[in-house]
């Protein structure tokens, strides 16, 4: 989450200067429109009341005959905003702290939010109720809506977990205090491959406020493809990883065709083009089919170092936004999480930061290995991990998945694995195969497209305000 300061809060609060975000890998105008509808939402929040006693009295309210004020967090503030949620910390006069969570509407698309939040709630319930995996207590919820807030905005509350975010003690760490933190992390991931689901999909509320299954499988890559402007398309559960992956790359497909400014010249347009289909002709190779049919398992979905806290004592003591989680079938959640270096899967992709990843990879494989071996008397999930880098899948599950991405991921670390010719020699055999006849058209198509976009995007440019 990036800090917000206390003075001048609501300007902190508002969107991103628009004007200084356009870059090419989202629809910069669709995006332009979100933004504004967040901008609306925070001078909403901002209109309440100065001191923000709104979400204070909203803390209150599930704790009858407590009084509620401004707390703070353990690096000292008050608020943060993340990428999806805004959180304000809230402290009662026994010494209890909550932490009020709103989702940003416009850093959501709006038809989303609830099915955000439902699915990350039910997920803490199911967490709670079914392992010890650490996630923090929640105390209540509202959908868009409710009447608990005086706007009827969408919010979560739940208990402040005392602790600090990995990133802000990466760098005190000695080795050994690392091999302590990933001994935990192979606990967290073998509770979560431990609980089997008979179809692939998410955890949501039933009508009783209970979890239950049903939802669909709704990733932040997707939720990024709704911001531009495309709409997502999964079902609401499948019975086979085969028809997951297919249905989860069309939108690689539908980005493509369907975001104006997706390629912005030729040479781009046909590796991307030929990229698409190329990768779709390997889904087959790299499935695992003896568990095409299950079993599925819980996957945080973003698991990376800011959402684990960290305590004085080198204990995890909260996995936070469970909010992207979903069932996915096993190949894809047993992958060495990224989260064991402080790179990124786009920096991976690219090479960068790789041979520190394989070193705690090895490091955290050993505890793993070592654990379920305790747990189950084998070490099948362990050798899944470790082969995952040897065999390519770990490349394939990130590209099936990581829709933002996937050109690096494919063209640099797949197609050298699957095909010996060079990228030009693949490119020119999908464009002149008989089954892409129109590809050429399509493509003239697509420069036609961002042409237009160009133009659009120059006048919008244009009635934005200076920078």
């Amino acid at each position: 989450m990036t800090s917000v300061p206390t003075a001048s809060l609501q300007g902190q609060l508002g969107p991103d200067n628009i004007a200084a975000r356009f870059f090419m890998d989202v629809n910069e105008i669709a995006r332009a429109a979100q933004k504004k509808t967040q901008e609306e939402w925070t001078k909403r929040l901002c209109s309440i009341d100065t001191d923000f006693r709104h979400v204070y009295d909203l803390a209150a309210s599930f704790r009858t005959g407590h009084t509620c004020s401004r707390a703070y967090d353990e690096t000292g503030l008050w608020v943060r905003k993340g990428a999806y949620n805004m959180c304000f910390w809230a402290g009662f006069e026994d010494g209890t702290k909550w932490v009020v969570r709103l989702p940003i509407v416009g850093a959501i698309a709006p038809e989303l939010v609830d099915e955000k939040l439902k699915t990350e709630i039910a997920t803490m319930m199911f967490l709670r109720e079914k392992t010890t995996v650490p996630v923090p207590a929640l105390i209540g919820y509202g959908l868009t809506g409710n009447n608990r807030h005086p706007l009827g905005l969408a919010f979560l509350v739940m208990e402040h977990v005392p602790g600090k975010a990995l990133p802000l003690i990466w760098d005190t760490l000695s080795d050994l205090d690392k091999r302590v933190i990933y001994d935990q992390i192979a606990a967290i991931t073998l509770q979560l491959n431990s609980y089997h689901f008979e179809k692939i999909g998410a955890l949501t509320l039933d009508d009783d406020g209970n979890w239950t299954t049903g939802n669909r499988p709704l990733t932040h890559a997707l939720a990024g493809l709704q911001l531009d402007g495309i709409e997502v398309r999964m079902r609401a559960h499948y019975n086979s990883a085969l028809d997951y992956f297919l249905d989860y790359f069309s939108h690689h497909r539908r980005r493509f065709l369907e975001q104006p400014n997706s390629t912005d010249e030729m040479d781009d347009a046909r590796e991307k083009y030929a990229g698409l289909f190329i990768f779709e002709s390997l889904i087959l190779q790299f499935l695992d089919r003896e568990n095409n049919c299950g079993p599925f398992v819980l996957s945080h979905g973003d698991l990376h170092g800011p959402n684990l806290m960290i305590d004085n004592d080198l204990q995890i003591v909260a996995v936070l936004d469970w909010e992207w989680s979903a069932i996915v079938p096993l190949q894809v959640a047993c992958l060495p999480p990224v989260c064991l270096s402080t790179t990124t899967i786009s920096k991976l992709a690219q090479g960068e930061g790789m041979q520190s990843f394989v070193e705690a990879v090895g490091i955290f494989l050993s505890c793993h290995q070592e654990r379920e071996r305790r747990l189950r008397g084998c070490t099948e999930m362990t050798g899944r991990m470790r082969n995952s880098l040897t065999n390519g899948t770990f490349w394939f599950g990130h590209a099936i998945q990581n829709i933002y991405t996937f050109e690096y991921l494919f063209w640099d670390n797949i197609f050298p694995y699957a095909f010996a010719a060079t990228e030009e020699v693949a490119i020119e055999s999908v464009l002149n195969s008989p089954m892409h006849r129109n590809a050429q058209e399509i493509l003239r198509g697509k420069m036609a497209q961002y042409d237009e976009y160009q133009k659009q995007l120059s006048n919008l440019k244009v009635q934005l305000p200076e920078t």
